[in-house]
């Protein structure tokens, strides 16, 4: 199946080239290693319905077998809404919008026209389950993590349980973007995740009522050192412009052993 993931990744300087997104990163990765082909729309300026369209057309097959997954925080849903609507009125494919907004916002989310579906927390399993059944043909109501839409009643589906061992996953793939011209390759430096989850309870933040979807589980995982170093040599094999890493982690220094 043909899976076009699409980054509002609008900053305030109208030249940016963008940033590296670890969702995007991740939800690719595993895709790819499902047998699924995986696509970027990465749209980093402001764009008009004929432009969208256009760029999205060279991605999408454009036999219904498509599918379309946004990833947005709440500033971004806005572009998310629009773009649904366009989508829908040019092309068959299936949108689904995951990242933190839906995940806080399920209701108004789900209800945005145009939208198909939301993934509520960690995607990677859940998008994978979809897109085999979207290819399968078969009942996409009760997968766990997504709420699908079927003309005015929505299948709620709960969450599974997190991924609590970081290092199955694959890592991040970084060649659906145009890495080396991201804002900070440009400079040398790559982004890096040794971890998931914040254990603190700040008001300000989104972990605090991200971990209340997983109130009972080891909200805070980190991947093992082995392997975080093995994705920082992947890395400077495929990228030998990186000079330096920045860790994006919640807290890092968590665990300081």
């Amino acid at each position: 199946m043909k899976i076009t993931l699409v980054y509002p990744d609008m900053a305030y300087m109208t030249t940016s080239p963008g940033y590296y997104y670890h969702g995007i990163g991740y939800l690719a990765a595993v895709l790819k290693q499902r047998g699924h082909a995986v696509s970027l729309l990465h749209i980093t300026k402001p764009i008009n319905k004929e432009e969208f369209c256009q760029r999205l057309a060279d991605q999408l097959l454009g036999d219904g077998q498509d599918v379309v997954a946004f990833s947005a925080t709440t500033n971004r849903f806005p572009y998310v809404e629009t773009w649904s609507k366009w989508i829908k009125e040019n092309f068959s494919a299936f949108i689904i919008c995951g990242g933190v907004h839906p995940t806080l916002n399920l209701g108004s989310a789900i209800q945005a026209q145009g939208i198909d579906a939301i993934c509520v927390g960690e995607g990677e399993n859940a998008i994978v389950d979809l897109c085999n059944r979207l290819q399968a043909q078969q009942d996409i109501s009760s997968i766990p993590n997504i709420w699908v839409k079927r003309g005015k009643k929505t299948h709620a589906n709960p969450p599974r349980p997190l991924i609590q061992n970081l290092d199955t996953l694959p890592f991040p793939d970084r060649a659906i973007f145009d890495y080396p011209s991201l804002y900070h390759e440009v400079m040398g430096e790559a982004s890096v995740m040794a971890s998931r989850g914040c254990p603190y309870d700040c008001y300000y933040c989104c972990n605090r009522a991200l971990s209340q979807i997983y109130k009972g589980q080891r909200y805070v995982r980190f991947r093992s050192v082995a392997n975080v170093i093995s994705e920082l040599k992947q890395i400077l094999t495929c990228y030998p412009f990186v000079r330096k890493f920045a860790f994006d982690d919640d807290v890092l220094p968590l665990k300081q052993d």
